[in-house]
């Protein structure tokens, strides 16, 4: 796992409560 990638992940899981998928945020990146 990449920095970035693991960066992304920990976006995703504040976004969780917001309804972002992972593969939401990944796509940002």
């Amino acid at each position: 796992m990449t920095f970035s990638k693991l960066k992304a992940w920990e976006i995703a899981q504040g976004y969780r409560n917001r309804d972002f998928s992972c593969e939401e945020v990944t796509k940002e990146f």
